[in-house]
């Protein structure tokens, strides 16, 4: 529901899924408890130069990216609720 929600939000186009990674995330925790799911919402920008990785002390991220996350969130409630 949640890339459907995505797709719909900002179009298939910007919408991926990223392969499983063996770092540390505590989200699973909560999944045990009740159902969920996690994303990713790119927040580069090459134009801008904000191009560092997000543990890396030059991380800066594009806030337009924020809007777009929002968008999704919205999205996925109005398509729970329904």
């Amino acid at each position: 529901m949640l890339e459907k929600a995505a797709e719909k939000a900002v179009g298939a186009h910007a919408v991926s899924r990223v392969e499983p990674v063996m770092g540390s995330e505590d989200f699973a925790l909560f999944t045990e408890k009740v159902p969920g799911a996690i994303f990713r919402i790119g927040c580069s920008n090459k134009e801008k130069g904000m191009i560092y990785p997000l543990h890396s002390p030059n991380f800066d991220l594009d806030e337009t990216s924020l809007v777009h996350g929002l968008e999704v969130f919205i999205e996925a409630v109005k398509m729970y609720l329904q």
